[in-house]
Order: structure tokens, then C-alpha cells, then sequence
């Protein structure tokens, strides 16, 4: 059964004004109104730091209550808040979705935009599952850079970059973390952190356990009423980064990536803030700005 397209527009148009003769004194013409408010289909979720310009190339997908949306067309139904076992690869507990991988990768075939971040407009209420059941599917179509769509406070849409590596075999995680070493590594080492988030806890640790381990986190924070004390977790990272790389001209490059994990329950927001937290301090200076997703704890 076709369903209809719902047309998402993330251009701004300015409405114009004719000018109207008149016979008596000259009527100024109206100055032209603010521009439109994109036509969206639910409230993106509202960042207000390490917010980067939204793109207007690359593929869109939209995830609401109820579809998933590839520039506008729907492909997978969303029911109770998850994608329904049918549509799942190996049933409910299966992480890619075919009908999207499919779609991704007949697109890439055809668009000129194929090699750009894929665009995820995403419902604040989705879940974290669901978000990854995306990534995952647009990932096995080739897609290797995604860009999670969100508001500025004062309205504007942005983008939070989300940088995978090269796609192994298709697992319930979007990259595989690493055993703790059994030896000590060099101080200079790369430290690995991780941020790991439950429903009622924030971890933060490194694979290196040069900063902190997952039995003994370098820093934890509880869920007061559904939320996290953000900003102690950015306090914590900038204290390592300054530590670390007192001068930041001479950073590494391979030092500015982080591990967001997360269980599948989490909502789209919630991964969102965390991400924004861990990407720039308050003044916008970087902190680690390569984030890269996994899933956790479930």
C-alpha cells in the first residue's frame, strides 16, 4: 500500500513583497519578515554548544513516532517506539533494518551526494535502539559519517558529526570495545575514554586505564529525576585534556575522539547532550570532538 510523502524542507525562504501603485503619497513598501521556521515534522531536540552548520547535501532521515523517512519518504514503521521484529534483520533483537539498507544503498548508487554525512533528524523521545538500528542499516549500504540534526536555542538547526571507522561485520555494537590491558601502558599512551550511560548512571573511564577503568571510573554521576550533571562531566574532560595537552596547538590528532556507550533504552536527547558535553567546553573550545557511538549495558 503506497503511503504519502511528506516533504521535508530544511531551506529558508524569504516571502517577498510587491510593491503597489497608489495614487497618493507613496506607501513604503513592507520590509520582507523574518524567515520561515523549516516545516519539520516534530521540535528537533535544542543544543546550545559544539553545534556545527547544517549541510545541505547528503541524505536526510527523519525518524518520528511512527516512520522512518529517507528525503522524505517512508520506509519503516516505527510501533510502541521500536522498529517492529518484521522489518528487523534476525527478528526483535536484530540490529540492521534491509528495507533501509536496501533503499541507502540504491540511493548512493544514483545520487551525487552518495560520499556525504548522512543527515538523522531525529524525535527526542527515540530511542537509543532505534537511533543505532539507523546507523547501523545506513552503514552496511556504505555510509560512514553521519550528522545528528538539532536546534540552536535560537531556532536554527545544526548538526552534531558522529564519525564511525570502517565497518567490520555487522554486530549489535557500531564498534567494538577493547579488553583493559593486564600491563600499565606509557603515560603518553592514547588514554581511550569512554563515556558509558545507563538509565540511572554516567561513567566516565578509558580502555588505557590511564584515566580511570569501568570498575573504578574516573568519574560517576547519578541521575537526579531523569538527568545528569553535565557539566561535571565537561569540567572533568577539560581537566584532562589541559593535563594531558597543556599547549593545544601540539595536540595529536588521533587524542580528540571519545566512546559515547549507551544502552539500547536511552532517549535520542539524552545521547545528545552528553554528546554536545563532551565535544566543547562552555566557551566553545574543543574537548573531544570525535565522538564515536556504541551500544551497552543491555
Amino acid at each position: 500500500m503506497k503511503r504519502p510523502i511528506l516533504l521535508l524542507s530544511l531551506a529558508l525562504f524569504w516571502a517577498g513583497c510587491e510593491k503597489q501603485e497608489v495614487t497618493g503619497p507613496e506607501v513604503p513598501t513592507p520590509a520582507p519578515p523574518a524567515a520561515e521556521k523549516p516545516k519539520l515534522p516534530f521540535e528537533p531536540v535544542v543544543i546550545d554548544r559544539g553545534v556545527e552548520p547544517l549541510a545541505d547535501d547528503g541524505a536526510m532521515v527523519t525518524v518520528t513516532t511512527s516512520f522512518i523517512m529517507v528525503d522524505g519518504q517512508q520506509l519503516v514503521p516505527i510501533s510502541g517506539g521500536e522498529v517492529p521484529a518484521s522489518e528487523r534483520e534476525g527478528g526483535a533483537f536484530g540490529m540492521k533494518v534491509p528495507k533501509l539498507t536496501a533503499f541507502m544503498r540504491a540511493r548512493a548508487g544514483a545520487a551525487k551526494d552518495a560520499t556525504a554525512p548522512v543527515r538523522l533528524l531525529v524525535d527526542p523521545a527515540t530511542s537509543a535502539g532505534v537511533l543505532f538500528a539507523v546507523i547501523v542499516s545506513a552503514r552496511d549500504a556504505g555510509a560512514r559519517a553521519f550528522r545528528l540534526v538539532v536546534a540552536r536555542p535560537d531556532g536554527s538547526l545544526g548538526v552534531l558529526p558522529i564519525e564511525l571507522p570502517d565497518a567490520r561485520a555487522s554486530t549489535g555494537t557500531v564498534i567494538e570495545l577493547d579488553a583493559a590491558k593486564k600491563k600499565a601502558p606509557p603515560p603518553d599512551a592514547p588514554a581511550g575514554l569512554v563515556v558509558s550511560l545507563t538509565r540511572d548512571k554516567l561513567l566516565l573511564w578509558s580502555l588505557s586505564g590511564l584515566e580511570g577503568t569501568i570498575q573504578a571510573p574516573k568519574l560517576a554521576i547519578d541521575a537526579a529525576g531523569g538527568r545528569f550533571d553535565l557539566e561535571k562531566l565537561t569540567a572533568s574532560l577539560a581537566e584532562i585534556a589541559q593535563r594531558r595537552w597543556p599547549d593545544a596547538g601540539r595536540r595529536p590528532a588521533d587524542s580528540r575522539s571519545i566512546i559515547i556507550q549507551v544502552d539500547r533504552a536511552t532517549r535520542f536527547d539524552q545521547l545528545a547532550a552528553v554528546i554536545s558535553a563532551t565535544r566543547t567546553r562552555p566557551d566553545g573550545n574543543l574537548l573531544f570532538p570525535d565522538v564515536l557511538l556504541s551500544v551497552g549495558f543491555d
